[in-house]
Protein backbone atom coordinates (compact mmCIF):
# COMPACT_ATOMS: atom_id res chain seq x y z
CA UNK A 1 0.00 0.00 0.00
CA UNK A 2 1.29 3.51 -1.14
CA UNK A 3 2.03 6.12 1.87
CA UNK A 4 1.85 9.47 1.27
CA UNK A 5 3.25 12.35 2.68
CA UNK A 6 0.36 14.33 5.11
CA UNK A 7 2.25 17.89 4.97
CA UNK A 8 2.77 17.87 1.38
CA UNK A 9 1.21 15.03 -0.47
CA UNK A 10 4.34 13.22 -2.05
CA UNK A 11 4.59 9.65 -2.59
CA UNK A 12 6.66 8.26 0.19
CA UNK A 13 9.04 4.99 0.83
CA UNK A 14 7.78 2.60 3.40
CA UNK A 15 9.50 2.91 6.68
CA UNK A 16 10.56 6.15 6.09
CA UNK A 17 10.48 8.69 8.81
CA UNK A 18 10.91 11.98 6.80
CA UNK A 19 9.51 12.88 3.46
CA UNK A 20 12.18 13.08 1.13
CA UNK A 21 10.43 15.91 -0.71
CA UNK A 22 9.62 18.42 1.83
CA UNK A 23 11.61 17.07 4.99
CA UNK A 24 9.42 16.83 7.14
CA UNK A 25 8.74 14.41 9.11
CA UNK A 26 6.17 11.58 8.98
CA UNK A 27 3.43 11.27 11.64
CA UNK A 28 2.11 7.46 11.42
CA UNK A 29 2.58 6.65 15.08
CA UNK A 30 -1.18 6.12 15.74
CA UNK A 31 -3.28 7.60 18.64
CA UNK A 32 -0.44 7.68 21.27
CA UNK A 33 1.52 9.63 19.42
CA UNK A 34 -1.12 11.91 17.75
CA UNK A 35 -3.10 12.44 21.14
CA UNK A 36 0.58 12.90 23.52
CA UNK A 37 3.79 12.33 21.32
CA UNK A 38 4.08 14.46 18.70
CA UNK A 39 5.62 17.96 19.15
CA UNK A 40 4.30 19.49 15.47
CA UNK A 41 1.62 21.85 15.91
CA UNK A 42 -0.05 23.97 18.30
CA UNK A 43 -2.55 22.84 21.69
CA UNK A 44 -5.28 25.12 22.94
CA UNK A 45 -5.86 25.34 26.29
CA UNK A 46 -8.40 22.53 26.87
CA UNK A 47 -7.07 20.19 24.71
CA UNK A 48 -3.77 20.76 27.23
CA UNK A 49 -5.77 20.85 30.58
CA UNK A 50 -7.68 17.58 29.08
CA UNK A 51 -4.40 15.66 27.69
CA UNK A 52 -2.42 16.71 31.13
CA UNK A 53 -6.00 14.93 32.89
CA UNK A 54 -5.12 12.01 31.05
CA UNK A 55 -1.12 11.84 31.17
CA UNK A 56 -1.79 11.86 34.97
CA UNK A 57 -4.52 9.21 35.19
CA UNK A 58 -2.37 6.73 32.86
CA UNK A 59 0.55 7.17 34.93
CA UNK A 60 -1.60 6.68 38.14
CA UNK A 61 -2.52 3.92 36.40
CA UNK A 62 0.54 2.79 35.68
CA UNK A 63 2.39 2.49 38.68
CA UNK A 64 -0.64 1.21 40.43
CA UNK A 65 -0.40 -1.68 38.10
CA UNK A 66 3.56 -1.96 38.32
CA UNK A 67 3.44 -1.84 41.96
CA UNK A 68 0.89 -4.63 42.11
CA UNK A 69 2.53 -6.81 39.98
CA UNK A 70 5.90 -5.75 41.27
CA UNK A 71 4.58 -7.00 44.75
CA UNK A 72 4.37 -10.29 43.89
CA UNK A 73 8.12 -10.84 43.19
CA UNK A 74 9.57 -8.21 45.32
CA UNK A 75 8.84 -9.26 49.37
CA UNK A 76 9.01 -5.37 50.39
CA UNK A 77 5.98 -3.59 49.34
CA UNK A 78 7.90 -0.15 50.08
CA UNK A 79 10.19 -1.42 46.82
CA UNK A 80 7.33 -2.28 45.15
CA UNK A 81 5.80 1.21 45.95
CA UNK A 82 8.66 3.30 45.42
CA UNK A 83 9.73 1.73 41.67
CA UNK A 84 5.59 2.63 40.80
CA UNK A 85 6.19 6.03 41.78
CA UNK A 86 9.08 6.29 39.69
CA UNK A 87 7.82 4.76 37.17
CA UNK A 88 4.42 6.99 36.86
CA UNK A 89 6.92 9.75 36.91
CA UNK A 90 8.62 8.65 34.23
CA UNK A 91 5.19 7.74 32.31
CA UNK A 92 3.47 11.08 33.08
CA UNK A 93 6.76 13.16 31.91
CA UNK A 94 7.05 11.23 28.67
CA UNK A 95 3.42 11.78 27.79
CA UNK A 96 3.63 15.57 29.05
CA UNK A 97 6.60 16.39 26.66
CA UNK A 98 4.96 16.69 23.69
CA UNK A 99 2.03 18.37 24.99
CA UNK A 100 4.05 20.96 26.42
CA UNK A 101 5.83 22.07 23.60
CA UNK A 102 2.42 22.01 21.29
CA UNK A 103 0.85 24.64 24.28
CA UNK A 104 3.91 26.62 24.19
CA UNK A 105 3.72 26.68 20.07
CA UNK A 106 0.10 27.76 20.84
CA UNK A 107 1.22 30.99 23.05
CA UNK A 108 0.90 34.61 21.83
CA UNK A 109 4.42 35.82 19.90
CA UNK A 110 4.51 38.61 23.15
CA UNK A 111 3.56 35.98 25.79
CA UNK A 112 6.39 35.75 28.53
CA UNK A 113 7.61 31.79 26.95
CA UNK A 114 7.51 33.01 23.80
CA UNK A 115 11.27 33.84 24.14
CA UNK A 116 12.62 30.00 25.01
CA UNK A 117 10.19 28.75 22.68
CA UNK A 118 12.18 30.90 20.17
CA UNK A 119 15.31 29.81 21.17
CA UNK A 120 14.51 26.11 21.91
CA UNK A 121 11.12 24.79 21.47
CA UNK A 122 11.90 22.25 24.19
CA UNK A 123 12.90 24.25 26.63
CA UNK A 124 9.55 24.62 28.60
CA UNK A 125 9.17 21.14 28.63
CA UNK A 126 12.69 20.12 29.91
CA UNK A 127 12.33 22.38 32.90
CA UNK A 128 9.18 21.02 33.60
CA UNK A 129 10.39 17.55 33.77
CA UNK A 130 13.65 18.11 35.19
CA UNK A 131 12.03 19.89 38.04
CA UNK A 132 8.98 17.29 38.32
CA UNK A 133 11.53 14.40 38.57
CA UNK A 134 13.79 16.47 40.36
CA UNK A 135 11.35 16.67 43.31
CA UNK A 136 9.84 12.73 42.72
CA UNK A 137 13.02 11.31 43.19
CA UNK A 138 13.87 13.54 46.11
CA UNK A 139 10.29 12.14 47.64
CA UNK A 140 10.87 9.39 47.12
CA UNK A 141 14.36 9.25 49.10
CA UNK A 142 12.16 10.90 51.93
CA UNK A 143 14.51 14.08 51.77
CA UNK A 144 13.44 18.04 53.74
CA UNK A 145 9.53 18.38 53.14
CA UNK A 146 10.41 22.15 52.94
CA UNK A 147 13.26 21.78 50.32
CA UNK A 148 10.63 19.36 47.98
CA UNK A 149 8.46 21.94 47.93
CA UNK A 150 10.70 25.02 46.91
CA UNK A 151 11.26 22.99 44.01
CA UNK A 152 7.99 22.62 42.86
CA UNK A 153 7.05 25.77 43.17
CA UNK A 154 8.84 27.53 39.39
CA UNK A 155 7.39 24.08 37.80
CA UNK A 156 3.92 25.03 39.20
CA UNK A 157 4.36 28.66 38.24
CA UNK A 158 4.91 27.45 34.48
CA UNK A 159 2.25 24.68 34.58
CA UNK A 160 -0.05 26.76 35.67
CA UNK A 161 1.03 29.53 33.04
CA UNK A 162 0.73 26.75 30.29
CA UNK A 163 -2.91 26.75 31.00
CA UNK A 164 -4.32 30.31 31.41
CA UNK A 165 -2.07 32.00 29.17
CA UNK A 166 -4.07 32.67 25.75
CA UNK A 167 -3.11 31.60 23.02
CA UNK A 168 -3.03 32.63 19.04
CA UNK A 169 -5.86 33.65 17.15
CA UNK A 170 -5.83 32.46 13.77
CA UNK A 171 -2.57 30.64 12.32
CA UNK A 172 0.68 31.32 13.22
CA UNK A 173 4.52 29.92 12.24
CA UNK A 174 3.83 26.47 13.87
CA UNK A 175 0.41 25.56 12.28
CA UNK A 176 -3.06 26.61 12.13
CA UNK A 177 -5.24 27.67 15.12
Amino acid sequence: MARFCEHCGAQVNDGAKFCSECGKRLNYGGWLYETFLRREGRLNRWKYFKRSMAAGLIGVFSAVLIAVILSVFITSAEIATYIGIFAMLAIIFYLQYGLNIRRCHDLKENSLLHWCIEKDDTAISKFLISMGMITGMLTIFEFDEHFINLIDIPSMIVGIYLFFAPGEIGENKYGED
